[in-house]
């Protein structure tokens, strides 16, 4: 049976802002499988093929969030001083520590 039939002869149509959720959805999803396989690699040339993977990746989910702030799709708060300040000390101490 056809989705088509499924549905009873309807054919659903997704909106710009579902096509678009699925696909940063699967974007970031693929951003994580990426950085994973870059840790479990263990020679020089599939890591740094895992790697290039992963930049091209993040640069296409980017351009979807761009996409979707563009488009009221992702509408995003401004976060407070003091929570900025938070972050930027916790990744800094993380950075030290590698």
């Amino acid at each position: 049976m056809s989705l088509k039939e499924y549905l009873g002869g309807k054919s659903q149509q997704l909106t710009d802002q579902e096509i678009i959720t699925d696909t940063l959805t699967g974007q970031k999803g693929l951003v994580k499988m990426y950085s994973t396989a870059i840790t479990e690699g263990s020679g020089t040339a599939i890591r740094n093929l895992f790697r290039q993977n992963l930049t091209e990746c993040a640069c296409d989910q980017f351009s979807s969030f761009e996409y979707m702030q563009k488009n009221n799709l992702y509408p995003l708060e401004n976060a407070p001083p003091d929570k900025i300040k938070e972050a930027q000390n916790k990744f800094a101490k993380q950075k030290r520590d590698c």
